[in-house]
């Protein structure tokens, strides 16, 4: 039976185990203390056919922490078995920390609001604020926002924000790991304002696949499956926009065949973390989205990141080989550093994607594991025509620097045999600072120079 190995194996001896800090697990590795403990989110309610995709305050561990190792997924929440993509699909999700008065965090609600005011010119604009669809009692907003820093597809100063977890379907074959002394900084209060702390949110879209019409068709969200014709801020759809997330918003409803019953099912949201106290010993860790849909021409011109696009049907071709979609992107960091951690985030049908330099040496491949399990796709885990898993780049630290505007070549490559919608072509970047000075930005590159200098 095929089956998707853990990757990090634990070498260190351990000396001590015991039950400690509130359920958290601790290891003493190499004289570090290092915590695991697995959280859950509040608990959901899917039918077939239904669309779950809320923004809920969540746990996170408390302190000034280093955040080691990341693991989820989607389980029963009565049985605590993982549910199989087959029947639950997870579309994608976010965790998020933004600041909260003291006192307030209780206040905080899963129920999404509208937001006619976003920003239209994204085709998931419903994502780049979402702190706007978190509801609180009426007296009380008591929100900071997001942390400023600046991300690589942030086009204005209040879609700045650090967003350390993401992924999709791909999530419960993943591992995220650093290795000591990296990690993810977290509950460090001189990010906030004072009469503040730390929370987290989650965003998590899943669509209930039992029972409907074209399992395909629903997880790549076609607006005639869903039966809309307004986004989720009653906004009419543009008449070319056959499908993507403006169509499978919260509590829509794929269709059905006929004469479908099942029962509702509870479910629940896992994630294990594992953490050392932070110390001046931790080398903090900064992530990074890169967008296969950034159209812009320059590193240093506005962003134009979708988040999602369409790909058309291969007309001259017959064969996977013969019927490749290749969208790329050339963008920059920030605040360059060491590569630490990449993976990619695609859907079904996606063949993988790449990340070059500016001098075209390819810095990371990450490439999908498709389930192999049998046609009912009920192994959790190995379903079978779903991307399970991908393969992840998690070099030497030290051994691959990214500078600082350096003009990255992203591809996103998919099967276009068939027509596609709504799908992603994401990379997800950790970079730490590097021990040597950093040298200087580099200049601008127009992106046919970039794109020509690597061929």
């Amino acid at each position: 039976m095929w089956t998707v190995q853990r990757r990090r194996e634990r070498a260190t001896l351990v000396v001590a185990l015991l039950v400690c800090c509130a359920g958290a697990i601790l290891e003493v590795e190499g004289g570090e203390k290092v915590y695991t403990k697995s959280f859950f989110s509040p608990v959901f309610e899917s039918s077939p056919g239904n669309v779950f995709d809320p923004h809920q305050n969540v746990e996170f561990p408390e302190g000034h922490l280093a955040l080691r190792t990341f693991t989820c997924e989607v389980v029963d929440a009565d049985t605590g078995e993982p549910i199989p993509l087959s029947e639950l699909y997870v579309h994608h999700w976010f965790l998020h920390k933004f600041g909260v008065k003291k006192g307030f965090k209780a206040l905080l609600s899963s129920a999404p609001l509208p937001a006619p005011h976003l920003p239209r010119r994204y085709a998931t604009h419903y994502l780049r604020k979402p702190l706007h669809r978190m509801a609180f009692r009426p007296e009380a907003q008591p929100v900071q926002g997001r942390l400023k820093r600046r991300q690589v597809c942030a086009d204005d100063e209040d879609d700045l924000g650090d967003d350390p977890f993401a992924a999709g379907a791909e999530s419960r074959n993943i591992e995220l790991s650093f290795p000591a002394p990296y990690g993810i900084v977290t509950g460090d209060m001189s990010e906030y304002e004072e009469g503040y702390e730390e929370a987290w949110y989650l965003n998590l879209h899943t669509i209930d696949l039992r029972g409907v019409v074209d399992p395909r068709g629903c997880f790549e969200c076609r607006c005639d499956l869903y039966n809309v014709t307004v986004d989720v801020d009653g906004h009419p759809l543009p008449d070319d926009y056959k499908g993507g997330l403006r169509c499978c918003h919260h509590l829509t409803n794929c269709a059905l065949k006929p004469g479908v019953q099942a029962k509702p099912r509870r479910a629940q949201f896992k994630y294990t973390m594992s953490w050392v106290d932070y110390d001046e010993s931790v080398r903090p860790v900064r992530s990074y989205f890169l967008d296969a849909t950034d159209s812009r021409a320059s590193v240093y011109d506005r962003p134009e990141c979708k988040g999602e696009y369409d790909i058309p049907k291969c007309t001259n071709g017959t064969t996977h080989e013969e019927c490749i979609h290749t969208l790329q992107s050339v963008e920059g960091l920030p605040m360059g550093g060491d590569l630490i951690f990449a993976v990619l985030h695609q859907h079904s049908g996606g063949l993988g994607g790449s990340l070059f330099n500016e001098a075209g040496e390819k810095l990371c491949e990450s490439l999908p594991i498709y389930g192999q399990g049998d046609e009912a796709g009920n192994e959790a885990g190995n379903e079978a025509g779903f991307v399970v898993g991908m393969t992840f780049c998690n070099p030497k630290p030290g051994s691959v620097n990214i500078r600082t505007m350096e003009a990255l070549r992203f591809e996103s490559n998919y099967s276009n045999i068939l027509n596609r919608t709504g799908v992603m072509g994401i990379m997800k970047l950790y970079v730490a600072q590097t021990v040597a000075e950093e040298m200087e930005p580099l200049a601008v590159r127009d992106i046919e120079q970039v794109v020509n200098s690597a061929e």
